[in-house]
C-alpha cells in the first residue's frame, strides 16, 4: 500500500502536466481528434506510474470497422486506462455521469471532445420496472428460450 500512496505524487504531477497539454490542444485544434496524442501519452505514462503490466487476451478479434460499447467494472481506477491502452491506437468516446461536468478541467474539455454524460437520474426511476419487466419475461420462457 505504501508504494502505491508513493506513486500518487508522481502520477499528480504528471496529470497536472498531461491535462493542460492536452486542453491546450482541444482549443488549438477544435473539431480534431488531435488531442487523442498526448492523451495516449498520459494513458501509457499513468500505466507506467503505477506500474500496470497489460496483457490484453482477444484484442485480434476487435473489427476495426466496427463500433463496440466497452464497460469497466472499475475494479481499480486503472480500468479505462488499461481498457484504451488494449485497443490503442483505436480511438474512443467516453462515458461518464452527467455531475462531472461541473468538475472544472473535466466538464470544458468534456463537452468540446463529446463526452457523453449520462443523467443517471431517470436511469435510477426506471431501474423497479426494468426489473419488473424481466422477471415477466423470465417467469414466461421456457427453458432454452433465454439467451444470455
Amino acid at each position: 500500500m505504501a508504494d502505491r500512496r508513493g506513486r500518487l505524487i508522481p502520477f499528480f504531477a504528471f496529470t497536472g502536466v498531461m491535462l493542460p497539454l492536452v486542453m491546450l490542444v482541444i482549443v488549438l485544434t477544435p473539431g480534431t481528434d488531435r488531442y487523442y496524442i498526448p492523451g495516449r501519452v498520459w494513458i501509457f505514462g499513468t500505466l507506467a506510474i503505477f506500474g500496470v503490466r497489460l496483457r490484453a487476451l482477444g484484442v485480434e478479434h476487435v473489427d476495426p470497422d466496427r463500433d463496440y460499447v466497452l464497460l469497466s467494472n472499475h475494479r481499480s481506477q486503472l480500468d479505462p486506462p488499461a481498457i484504451a491502452a488494449a485497443l490503442s491506437p483505436r480511438e474512443m468516446r467516453w462515458v461518464a455521469k452527467n455531475e462531472l461536468r461541473a468538475v472544472p478541467p473535466l466538464g470544458g474539455p468534456g463537452a468540446v471532445t463529446d463526452l457523453d454524460a449520462d443523467d443517471r437520474g431517470p436511469l435510477m426511476e426506471r431501474v423497479p420496472d426494468e426489473i419488473a419487466r424481466m422477471l415477466e419475461e423470465l417467469e414466461g420462457a421456457s427453458e432454452g428460450e433465454l439467451n444470455a
